[in-house]
């Protein structure tokens, strides 16, 4: 079944496209995330955007999409409806297709089982009370146009939707009626006149995932989901659906609403672009020099080569360092002692990066101290520098020593003070 995606840019310039993240240069890097992992599985993936976004993603970028559409503009809908793209796009297609977000992330190949559904979705959700407000708000607005089997569910005591973060299906004559009743809708209430002042209401959930609900329930179908549990719809935690620790243990990753506004998760993410495709990161980070300035920088080959080292380093730790027998550890050679920020039984060190504009500052007490001092001139095993440190620091003190210089180890590979040392990056 064909894999496909939705860019639209709603007309906006490369700088205020953010859609909801943190900054733009995030937007750009979940795509390429999105597209890359679809791509590694082996799926033929077809975008349909508009020139704008073929000029970022396909120009720019050179995200290997299968296929390009360019064949959306900035008057198919008002940026704050933008699912009108998906909707449209939905609508464009002759055979059996799963569409996927581009804030969406498949770290393992969809099981076979999809490729014969009729219907699929990420999820089936069950709305709570900020879905209630935003039914209220278009259902109590004088002028509302609302469809009676719409109607029916705003009165029942939880408002059913799907997620359609993932969506798609074999039954295309179902998904056409689908559409055609969400343009009808999105009509008959003038959603996309801006002069209009039901324009303004929030109806992106409301005219692709309740509508879509209601229609399925009235129509006695039952979409297979991804995710098999119901969620409410804030439900949708960062330890569940953003953790990047867990990438290879997931199903499925998707930044969702307020999330993409979230720092940890979007370096969480521009961590792993750049870990597993580190070319196409280099291309992002380039369009936004002032956040980078290591790129384009005389050191630049040096510091990606190290910054992928202790990224792959914390992987390896995730994993428990000590089953790795073979592992050595070093100090990171761009290490710098920031003298003048000394505090008492505290040392202050920079590290520059290629993740962020002025790389950062972390300070360390007399453990992480006496790690990086025995890592100054020499690379050391797990278990030497272990062995070091307890006859050094911890000589007259058994009980959690292990755990502590696990925990510290842990902190100093994190924030990139040392590295696992035999690994390629």
């Amino acid at each position: 079944m064909k894999i496909i995606q939705t860019f639209w840019s709603g007309g906006l310039s490369l700088r205020e496209n953010a859609f909801g993240w943190l900054h733009p240069e995030y937007n750009l890097m979940s795509w390429a995330l999105s597209c890359l992992t679809l791509r590694r599985h082996g799926y033929e993936v077809s975008l349909y955007t508009d020139q704008m976004g073929k000029e970022w993603l396909i120009n720019r970028i050179g995200l290997p999409y299968t296929e390009v559409f360019p064949i959306y503009n900035e008057s198919l809908c008002l940026p704050k409806h933008w699912a009108c793209a998906k909707i449209k796009t939905y609508s464009l297609q002759q055979e059996p297709f799963i569409h996927i977000d581009g804030d969406v992330f498949i770290p393992k190949k969809l099981p076979d089982v999809f490729e014969n559904a009729k219907l699929i979705t990420q999820n089936r959700e069950y709305g709570a009370n900020h879905y209630r407000i935003m039914m209220d708000n278009f259902v109590n607005h004088p002028n509302a146009v609302v469809p009676v089997y719409l109607f029916k569910r705003w009165n029942a005591t939880s408002i059913p939707s799907y997620n359609m973060g993932v969506f798609g299906g074999r039954d295309l004559e179902f998904i056409h009626y689908y559409c055609c009743q969400a343009e009808k809708l999105l009509l008959m209430n003038h959603i996309n006149d801006r002069f209009d002042s039901r324009s303004h209401l929030d109806m992106n959930v409301i005219f692709e995932q309740m509508l879509f609900a209601a229609l399925a329930d009235e129509k006695g179908r039952k979409p297979k989901s991804i995710l098999p549990q119901n969620i409410k719809d804030t439900g949708y935690s960062a330890s569940e659906f953003c953790d990047f620790c867990r990438w290879n243990r997931l199903q499925l990753l998707h930044i969702i609403g307020g999330n993409k506004r979230v720092e940890s998760i979007c370096q969480a993410m521009e961590r792993k672009l750049f870990l597993d495709y580190p070319e196409y990161y280099i291309r992002i980070a380039s369009l936004f020099p002032e956040r980078h300035a290591c790129i384009g920088s005389e050191y630049e080959n040096e510091v990606v080569k190290q910054e992928r080292r202790y990224c792959m380093s914390q992987t390896f730790f995730a994993d428990d360092l000590r089953k790795w027998d073979n592992l050595v550890l070093a100090k990171n050679p761009f290490l710098t002692h920031l003298t003048y920020a000394c505090m008492r039984e505290k040392w202050v060190y920079y590290i520059p990066s290629v993740l962020s504009k002025n790389g950062h500052c972390m300070s360390v007490g007399p453990l992480g101290k006496n790690i990086l001092t025995l890592l100054e001139d020499e690379f050391m095993t797990y278990e030497s520098l272990c062995s070091a440190l307890k006859s050094v620091v911890f000589s007259s003190c058994e009980g959690q020593t292990q755990d502590w210089i696990d925990e510290e180890l842990g902190y100093l590979l994190q924030h990139g003070a040392i590295t696992i040392n035999n690994i390629n990056p």
